[in-house]
C-alpha cells in the first residue's frame, strides 16, 4: 500500500517516501549517519492531500463557526471621531533615536539618568484588548499615528504588539500582524515600540521550539519592533530566559516582567512574599535584562505595596531603569503608580483618558495632572477628554467643580446673569458658555439688574477667588456677603 494513499494525520509521509525510494536505503546499507550524508531526504513535495483539508476546514467550521465576513444586526455609529490636524515637517526626536544611536543598554542609561516620570502609552494594545477584545483595526490605528507622533516623543515607549494582536489580527480582523507593525513604524519613526512576549510561548497559547523563538524575535525586530517585555505567568524562569535570549540576540531591549501577585504589604501571605519578588528580580538581573518590570495583570497593587516593593527593587538595583506596569481593575490604579513613581519607578503603564480606567491602565491624563509641577513632572499637557465617560482632568484647574456649572447655569438663566459668565474659571465642558460668576467693580458693586424672586433650590451663593484678596462670597441676588452668610448651597455643591 502507498502512504500517498493513506489518509493519515502526519506531517513526515513526503520524508518517508524520500527515504523508501533511497537507492542506498533500498540497498539496505545504511547506518546512523544516512539521513546526515543524505540532504535530499528533505526536499518534499507538497501534497495537496483534499480529503484531509476538506475535514479540516468542516472540523473548524464546527468548533469556531465561519470565518467568512457575515453582517451584524448593530448599526455604525453615526458619530465620526475627530482626528487632531496633523502637524507638518519631522517629528521631534523621541527615545527610539537614543536606542539607535547608544544601543539597548545606552537607552537603558538614558531612561534611568531621565528626570521627571516616564509613560509607556497602551493605547494601541493592552488598552483596547482589555476593553474591546482587541478589535481595533490597523487602519483605526494609522489615523491617529501622525499626532501622536508629533505631541508624544516624549514618551518611554508605544506598546502596539504582542499579546493577543498577532493572534486577533488574522483570526478576527483579516489583517497581516507584520504589516500592521511595519505601516506604524513608518507613521511614527521616533517613539520607541513595545511589544509583549510571552516567553517560550512567544505570541501563541503553547510553547514553541527555540529557534522558532529566535526567529520570530528577529523578524519582529527587523520589522520596527525595539523593546520586548518577556513574562512567563507563572514566573517560571527556564520559559523567561529563552524570551530574553531571543530578543537580546535580536538586538532588542530587554524587559523582564515578573507577574505580581498577592500582597508584600500583608505579612500573613507568606507564599508571594517581599522575598520571593527579591529573588526572582535578582536571578532577571544576572541574566542580563535591561529593564525590570513589575507585571501587576490583575490590579492588584495599592499604595502600600507598591511602596515597599519598588523601594525594595530601587534600594537593591540603584542603577536598573524599573517599569511597573498595571490595570486599573480596582480603582486604584493612579494612586498605585503614583506611589510607584515616589518610590523609585521610573516608567509607569497609562492610556489616553478615553480607552483608560476599569480593566484598561491608569488615565494617562490623572497621572500628568497629579505630577505637573514636581520632581515627577512628565512634561506634557493635559488634553481636553473626549468622551464623558473618561476621567476628568481638568477638574484640578477651575475653581468650580465640576457637578456645580450645571445648576449654576440654570439658576443664573433666571436672574439674567448667564451672560457675565467666567469660562476661564470652569471645566472645559462649559468653557463656551458666557462666565457664571458674577464679577463686582472695584467697590464691590455688581451691574445692576432686576431682583427676581429667588427659590431656595436656586445656587444662590458661589466662591469667587479674587487675584487681589481672599476667597469671598458674591450672592447672585446682587450684595456682597461676608463671612455669616448662608451655607446650605456650599454644603451642596462643594
Amino acid at each position: 500500500m502507498q502512504l500517498s494513499s493513506l489518509q493519515l494525520e502526519a506531517t513526515n509521509i513526503p520524508f518517508l517516501q524520500n527515504v523508501f525510494n533511497n537507492h542506498q536505503f533500498l540497498n539496505s546499507t545504511v547506518d546512523t549517519q544516512f539521513i546526515d550524508e543524505n540532504q535530499e531526504l528533505f526536499n518534499l513535495k507538497p501534497t495537496q492531500n483534499r480529503a484531509q483539508k476538506l475535514l479540516h476546514y468542516l472540523g473548524h467550521v464546527m468548533v469556531n463557526g465561519p470565518t467568512t465576513p457575515i453582517p451584524v444586526k448593530a448599526k455604525p455609529s453615526s458619530i465620526d471621531p475627530v482626528i487632531p490636524p496633523g502637524t507638518m515637517g519631522d517629528p521631534p526626536i523621541g527615545f527610539r533615536d537614543v536606542l539607535l544611536r547608544d544601543g539597548p543598554e545606552g537607552f537603558a542609561k538614558a531612561v534611568r539618568a531621565h528626570r521627571g516620570l516616564l509613560l509607556m502609552d497602551t493605547t494601541y494594545r493592552d488598552a483596547h484588548q482589555s476593553l474591546l477584545a482587541t478589535r481595533v483595526r490597523t487602519h483605526d490605528l494609522k489615523k491617529i499615528s501622525p499626532f501622536v507622533s508629533h505631541n508624544f516623543s516624549n514618551l518611554y515607549s508605544l506598546e502596539n504588539w504582542g499579546g493577543a494582536t498577532f493572534d486577533v489580527a488574522m483570526r478576527f480582523l483579516s489583517e497581516c500582524p507584520w504589516k500592521r507593525l511595519q505601516e506604524l513604524r513608518a507613521l511614527v519613526p521616533n517613539v520607541p515600540f513595545q511589544m509583549l512576549l510571552r516567553g517560550a510561548n512567544a505570541v501563541g497559547y503553547t510553547n514553541y521550539p527555540d529557534n522558532a523563538v529566535f526567529k520570530f524575535c528577529e523578524v519582529a525586530k527587523e520589522n520596527g519592533m525595539d523593546i520586548f517585555r518577556v513574562f512567563d505567568s507563572l514566573n517560571y524562569l527556564p520559559n523567561m530566559l529563552l524570551g530574553m535570549e531571543a530578543a537580546g540576540a535580536a538586538g532588542g531591549v530587554v524587559e523582564a516582567a515578573i507577574s505580581y501577585t498577592g500582597d508584600v504589604s500583608d505579612p500573613m501571605r507568606q507564599k508571594y512574599s517581599l522575598d520571593y519578588y527579591m529573588n526572582l528580580a535578582d536571578e532577571l538581573v544576572k541574566a542580563g535584562t535591561h529593564v525590570l518590570c513589575i507585571k501587576d495583570m490583575a490590579g492588584l497593587l495599592k499604595p502600600q505595596s507598591s511602596k515597599l516593593l519598588i523601594g525594595s527593587l530601587r534600594d537593591r538595583f540603584p542603577d536598573m531603569p524599573i517599569h511597573v506596569h498595571t490595570h486599573d481593575t480596582a480603582g486604584a490604579g493612579v494612586a498605585a503608580m503614583l506611589a510607584c513613581a515616589e518610590a523609585g519607578a521610573d516608567v509607569v503603564d497609562v492610556a489616553v483618558d478615553s480607552m483608560a480606567g476599569m480593566t484598561s491602565q491608569p488615565s494617562m491624563g490623572a497621572i500628568v495632572a497629579c505630577t505637573k509641577g514636581t520632581e515627577l513632572d512628565t512634561g506634557k499637557q493635559s488634553v481636553p477628554r473626549p468622551r464623558r465617560c473618561s476621567p476628568r482632568v481638568d477638574t484640578f484647574d477651575p475653581q468650580v467643580t465640576a457637578a456645580a456649572p450645571r445648576p449654576l447655569r440654570y439658576g443664573a438663566g433666571p436672574l439674567g446673569r448667564v451672560n457675565v459668565l467666567e469660562g476661564e474659571q470652569l471645566p472645559r465642558p462649559f468653557k463656551p458658555c458666557p462666565k457664571l460668576i458674577l464679577q463686582a467693580d472695584a467697590a464691590g458693586r455688581l451691574p445692576p439688574h432686576p431682583k427676581p424672586r429667588v427659590s431656595n433650590r436656586s445656587p444662590e451663593y458661589i466662591y469667587k477667588r479674587d487675584l487681589k484678596s481672599s476667597c469671598s462670597l458674591t450672592c447672585l441676588g446682587g450684595s456682597s456677603l461676608n463671612s455669616a452668610a448662608p451655607t446650605h448651597f456650599m454644603d451642596r455643591h462643594f
